[in-house]
C-alpha cells in the first residue's frame, strides 16, 4: 500500500470522527492497545484473525485484565455490553468508512453500539477506495478465507469466491457500514503490514 493512500485514508477516517494510529511495527500497536486498556472495567472482542495473528488476548489474559471472552461463556451478547471492544475491520475505504459483514451481528452490533470504546486494529492490506471494492473485498478475500478457517459447508470454502449461497453454514448474514461514528469512540490501530483477511 502506497504511503499516499494510507496518507489520505487516515485524513478521511478522522474527518468522519474515528480516532486514527499508524504504526510501522505491529508490536508498537499491541504496546498502544494495552496501554489504552489500563482502566477498563471489562474488555471484550470480536473475532478477528488479526486480532489472533497479533496475540493481544493472551497479552490482555496475562496481565490479568477484567476479559470477558464469548467464546469461552458462550455468550455473544456478553461483549455487547463490554466497556472496551476489540476487534478488525473487513475492510477500511479510502474515503474514510468500515465495512463489515458478519455471520452472527454480533461484531458489527459491538461496532455500531454498546460498548464504549471500539478499538479496531488492522494491516494497511484491509485499504481499498470505496465501500463497493470493500463488498468485494470481502466476498472475494475475508468471507471465503474465514468460512474454509472455520470449517463452513458453503460454496466459498470450496471454492473460494462467494456466490451469495442459501447454506446453513453461511457466515455472510448482516451488513455494516460506520459512516461517521460518534466522536472520541472508534479507534483505529492501522498498522503497516498484511494481517488477517
Amino acid at each position: 500500500m502506497n504511503q499516499d493512500t494510507i496518507n489520505e485514508t487516515i485524513k478521511n477516517l478522522e474527518i468522519n470522527n474515528f480516532i486514527v494510529h499508524l504504526f510501522k511495527k505491529r508490536e508498537d500497536a499491541v504496546n498502544a492497545i494495552l496501554k489504552k486498556l489500563v482502566p477498563a472495567k471489562s474488555i471484550s472482542r470480536g473475532g478477528s484473525v488479526t486480532v489472533d495473528e497479533l496475540g493481544i488476548i493472551d497479552k490482555i489474559k496475562e496481565r490479568g485484565m477484567p476479559f470477558r471472552d464469548y467464546v469461552e461463556m458462550n455468550d455473544r451478547l456478553a461483549s455487547l455490553t463490554a466497556e472496551y471492544y476489540i476487534t478488525s475491520s473487513n475492510a477500511i475505504t479510502k474515503d474514510g468508512k468500515l465495512v463489515n459483514i458478519d455471520g452472527f451481528g454480533n461484531r458489527v452490533s459491538a461496532i455500531s453500539c454498546g460498548p464504549k470504546q471500539v478499538l479496531i486494529v488492522a494491516g494497511t492490506n484491509k485499504i481499498v477506495n470505496d465501500t463497493h471494492e470493500g463488498f468485494r473485498r470481502i466476498k472475494e478475500i475475508a468471507a471465503p478465507l474465514n468460512a474454509k478457517r472455520l470449517k463452513k459447508n458453503t460454496p466459498c470454502a470450496e471454492r473460494g469466491v462467494c456466490d451469495d449461497c442459501d447454506s446453513d453454514d453461511r457466515i455472510c448474514r448482516v451488513t455494516s457500514i460506520v459512516t461517521k461514528p460518534y466522536k472520541n469512540r472508534i479507534t483505529i490501530y492501522l498498522i503497516e503490514e498484511e494481517l488477517g483477511y
